[in-house]
């Protein structure tokens, strides 16, 4: 892969990871995030957290000043930071009722607390979440990560595999029903009510609001739509 790994000094089990899935490894000690993985003039940036730290963290604000950090840096030894990640290694279910037990705290208040700070990593700090619950999940992670990046996947746009459709390639009179049903707030069934109200697409959109609401659960609202996206 034409990519470089980079790997603080003090996360052992992450260079003893990465070593089983990349021939060469760069170890040093980073100022920000635990793996860096370079590809061309791009850099991405990956912290790493058991889940016992991640709780620690978050209590200690550590968290928040190295994702505030993170987020700070746009390039990085000439470098654009391309990507900013937050992988979590272990079971929050797991963690969460243990405190619950022991603490003798509500399991939904800890959910609560966890949901709040993980929506705060991803819509405030700009970082994505990644969680992988043991070695192995967290060992493909990274091979999977690495292997995306070297073949530019993670930049592509969407492919048409998951597009509708072509016409062609349904009968006629389906073929109109997947088009009204296309609408907003028109779904299968109505669309067939219009159908057979109307008889065809061309009536139906040449008829007023007030023809429109003839057909059983067409509204006031409903019928501006269907109206307004034919006019």
């Amino acid at each position: 892969m034409n990519i470089k790994v980079t790997v603080d000094i003090r996360d052992r089990h992450l260079i003893s990871l990465c070593k089983k899935i990349f021939k060469d490894v760069e170890v040093k000690q980073l100022i920000i995030g635990d793996l860096h993985i370079y590809k061309d003039e791009h850099v991405i940036l990956l912290e790493r957290k058991s889940i016992r730290d991640l709780f620690q963290s978050i209590v200690t604000n550590r968290l928040w000043d190295q994702l505030a950090r993170m987020l700070a840096v746009e390039e990085l030894e000439g470098y654009t930071v391309r990507r900013r990640m937050l992988l979590i290694h272990g079971s929050l279910k797991s963690l969460v009722l243990e405190r619950a037990w022991w603490g003798g705290r509500d399991s939904s208040t800890l959910w609560a607390q966890l949901m709040g700070a993980l929506q705060e990593i991803v819509f405030v700090y700009e970082t994505a979440v990644f969680i992988a619950e043991n070695d192995d999940a967290e060992t493909q992670f990274i091979r999977i990560l690495a292997r995306r990046e070297a073949e530019g996947k993670n930049d592509k746009t969407p492919e048409p595999r998951w597009f509708r459709r072509s016409k062609p390639a349904i009968p006629s009179k389906d073929a109109k029903i997947y088009l009204l049903s296309s609408i907003p707030q028109v779904g299968d069934k109505l669309a067939r009510q219009l159908l057979e109200h109307f008889g065809t697409i061309a009536k139906i959109a040449n008829s007023r609001p007030e023809e429109l609401m003839r057909v059983p659960l067409v509204g006031e609202k409903k019928a501006r739509v269907i109206y307004e996206i034919f006019h």
